[in-house]
């Protein structure tokens, strides 16, 4: 039986991790994301893969003073979703693309907007 679950994130003290005790089958995953000058995180597919940010998939993340834009490489009409965490706030949000005909689709936070190329 397997019981997936995604915990909201806790602040923690830079420099301490906490790390409770597991029983023989349960493990914990934990994913790291450096925040941009603005506040704004990108965790990735976290929720559906064992490695939520790869060189193949993510085409360029890049941040502006106030936004956060990600492009991401897939199959045409491949339904992507990304997690990114906000600068305020102690959980996490997804946001699901479609990726266009050119097997590109780009997210843009906090506007949770969807382009791609038809």
């Amino acid at each position: 039986m397997e019981a997936n679950s995604t915990t909201t994130l806790t602040p923690v003290e830079f420099g301490k991790l906490v790390l409770n005790e597991n029983n023989l089958y349960d493990f914990v995953l934990f994913n790291f994301a450096e925040r941009f000058a603005n506040g704004w995180a990108v965790l990735g597919e976290c929720k559906e893969k064992w490695v939520g940010i790869s060189k193949a998939r993510m085409q360029s993340i890049s941040a502006t003073d106030t936004d956060l834009t990600v492009v991401v490489r897939g199959e045409p009409n491949e339904m992507v979703t990304l997690t990114f965490v906000p600068p305020q706030g102690t959980s996490t949000v997804d946001v699901t693309c479609s990726a266009g005909e050119d097997s590109t689709a780009k997210f843009s936070m906090p506007s949770k907007k969807c382009t791609s190329t038809s």
